[in-house]
């Protein structure tokens, strides 16, 4: 396991797996079989501030190409979530459908979404523990202080703001 602080919260990545980096997804090929099994990472929760509810949108047998939205959850807004490669699905985990609490448990064990058998799509298309912790420490550095979005044009002209503002009030002049 790797510890590193990501958006002021203290998270491990495990260096078992490899790892979608645009979904913020860890994955797990079996190459024999070419399944993949596919969940969410601790800093993708800890991007979305944790997840209230979660509705699976396919079902076992289903036909899905990378992308594809495969369940609609509710963070502190909808979030969509979508297959990370195409295939035919085995299994979703309907268990974070009924007790999203385990959101907060073992996040290689609890969090899986879905297993896939893949078409087309394999390991290759992934990154391993390196590649998505560098990518992650950029986004980190990216933010002020760890807050979370901080690192939009939008939210860095906020806090800047916010900034200017208190240092104008530190002065007297509020």
């Amino acid at each position: 396991m790797i510890t590193l602080t990501f958006l002021g919260k203290e998270i491990k990545i495990s260096g078992e797996f490899l790892y979608d980096c645009a979904r913020d997804y860890w994955v797990s090929v079996n190459k024999e079989k070419n399944i993949a099994t596919f969940g969410l990472t601790p800093a993708g929760v800890q991007k979305e501030g944790g997840y209230r509810s979660i509705e699976f949108t396919v079902d076992a047998s289903d036909q899905i190409s990378a992308g594809d939205t495969i369940a609609v959850a509710v963070t502190g807004k909808v979030k969509y979530l979508e297959a990370p490669a195409s295939g035919t699905v085995i299994e979703v985990n309907k268990a974070l459908e009924d007790k999203i609490s385990v959101i907060e448990q073992a996040p290689y064990v609890c969090w899986w979404l879905a297993r896939i058998e893949l078409s087309g799509t394999g390991a290759d298309e992934f990154t391993n523990v390196e590649e998505y912790c560098a990518v992650l420490e950029e986004t980190d550095r990216r933010t002020i202080s760890g807050i979370k979005g901080a690192g939009s044009p939008t939210c860095r002209s906020v806090y800047q703001s916010i900034r200017e503002q208190k240092d104008k009030c530190g002065e007297g002049d509020c």
